[in-house]
């Protein structure tokens, strides 16, 4: 977070009277550049429990799937960044497990990550080697991401999928996590996929709701990127889905497959005639 700061402070105290989640949220509402600390039972400075400066649009502050401990008193901080200051509104809840993958549902099975995790499953461009997942046209991947420290830096569980579209066409992809999450559907660059992809669309999914949306896209080859859309959560081991639905993906006839067909049909109906003239004759 950043910690220089001549803002004014207000800090709340909360009880945890039980182990629960929650979600530490200035977003809904403050009208200026605010951050937000976290800590557990006493004052430890450059130490938080957890922090957060701008996890929203705007540069609010939010903290997801915030782990709090039965019988621990957390201070909640809400301060500015610089000397911004000004109206706020602070909403603390609980949240519950909220995604259920579908049945028939593809487990992306690749193991929790962890403080040091190196991603050698499905971690794209960002893993090396390179290495992705695969996602199709009617499927429905179920996985497990979140948010761990790499080296000392908070780093984010982003799972690639390799997706083939074999007929251009609307494909809708629909999402849902336990957390705030980032879809991105990214074109490869033609001659080194990794440096020179592009991105096509980028979409966020709020937490806890299914979020749907369409993209236009020509027939090829494509990955579809997944993760936090936040650097402080979720917990790793949070769960998502991912679905991709496409048109009919029946292959559209060709000029050259076209003209086989109508060759087919001409002689076809040549061979009929025949038929029905030889007949005659015969009844004659």
């Amino acid at each position: 977070c950043y910690w220089t700061s001549d803002s004014p402070d207000v800090v709340y105290s909360f009880y945890a009277a039980a182990d629960m989640i929650v979600c530490v949220d200035l977003c809904d509402g403050s009208e200026y550049d605010t951050k937000l600390f976290v800590y557990e039972n006493e004052n430890t400075p450059g130490e938080p429990y957890a922090c957060n400066d701008d996890a929203c649009p705007n540069y609010e502050s939010r903290l997801d799937n915030l782990f709090l401990a039965a019988g621990n008193t957390y201070y909640i901080v809400v301060d500015g960044y610089g000397g911004a200051h000004g109206n706020y509104i602070l909403e603390v809840y609980e949240t519950l497990d909220c995604v259920i993958c579908p049945y028939g549902s593809t487990p992306e099975g690749e193991p929790d990550c962890y403080d040091g995790y190196e991603d050698h499953f499905n971690g794209g461009c960002g893993s090396d080697p390179t290495v992705f997942g695969s996602i199709s046209c009617g499927e429905t991947v179920c996985g497990r991401s979140g948010v761990f420290l790499y080296e000392g830096m908070p780093t984010r569980d982003t799972d690639w999928y390799d997706f083939h579209l074999a007929v251009g066409g609307l494909v809708t992809i629909t999402a849902k996590a336990e957390y705030f999450m980032q879809v991105l559907i990214i074109q490869p660059g033609p001659d080194v996929p990794c440096d020179g992809m592009q991105v096509l669309y980028s979409e966020s999914v709020p937490m806890c709701e299914e979020y749907s949306f369409e993209a236009d896209l020509a027939t090829g080859d494509y990955w579809i990127w997944v993760a936090p859309e936040d650097y402080d959560a979720p917990l790793c081991g949070s769960e998502y889905y991912l679905r991709v639905a496409c048109e009919d993906q029946t292959q559209i006839p060709t000029l050259s497959e076209w003209g086989m067909i109508l060759l087919g049909l001409l002689l076809v109906g040549t061979a009929t005639v025949a038929v029905v003239r030889r007949r005659l004759a015969e009844a004659r």
